[in-house]
């Protein structure tokens, strides 16, 4: 089909109505609905027919397995061994990252303590206390930040110990468990 013939039928003759007549594939979209109106047509009943009898087969599937309890002992040690590899992860990743708060404070304390000199040799008393004051602030946060550190060091030793621990008693069983089913 010809681009002018389209147009001409949309009534977009002149170039100002050419330009506002949006996109040129929904204009092609229009004249082949309306040479053939069945083409986006959708049978909704078909549709939820088919939608159901495949929920009525996965349901039957569902029903036909059930699990074993060795299916089930497997899936039950699977997510304590995750659960506590995941919580080791956790605990280094938390410990690092008020190690790195830690450092970050004790940076801005120095550029602090410099600003703060400088402020004394420039005679200016005003800035010299609002570093002081800062700095005093920053102490505090230095100290619960390396509080938290240490406290997430220990949760991090706890949980290696909790995962060495499952893994030496239930590791073999995993194991077995595994091979017998997979």
């Amino acid at each position: 089909m010809h681009e002018d013939s389209i147009l001409k039928r949309a009534g977009l003759t002149t170039p100002e109505a050419r330009n506002d007549m949006g996109s040129f594939m929904g204009l092609l979209m229009q004249e082949e609905l309306r040479k053939n109106p069945d083409l986006m047509t959708v049978d909704f009943s078909s549709v939820e027919k088919a939608a159901a009898a495949q929920r009525e087969l996965n349901r039957k599937n569902q029903a036909d397995k059930p699990k074993a309890p060795a299916t089930k002992e497997l899936d039950g040690l699977r997510r304590q061994k995750f659960n506590l590899t995941e919580h080791v992860k956790n605990t280094a990743s938390y410990t690092a990252t008020m190690e790195d708060q830690a450092r970050g404070t004790k940076e801005r304390i120095a550029a602090l303590l410099k600003r703060k000199k400088a402020a004394r040799a420039a005679n200016q008393i005003h800035d010299e206390r609002s570093c002081e004051n800062q700095v005093r602030v920053l102490e505090g946060e230095v100290v619960d930040f390396e509080k938290n550190a240490e406290h997430g060091r220990k949760n991090h030793k706890a949980a290696k110990a909790a995962l060495a621990a499952f893994e030496q008693t239930n590791g073999a069983r995993l194991a077995a468990l595994e091979k017998e089913l997979t």
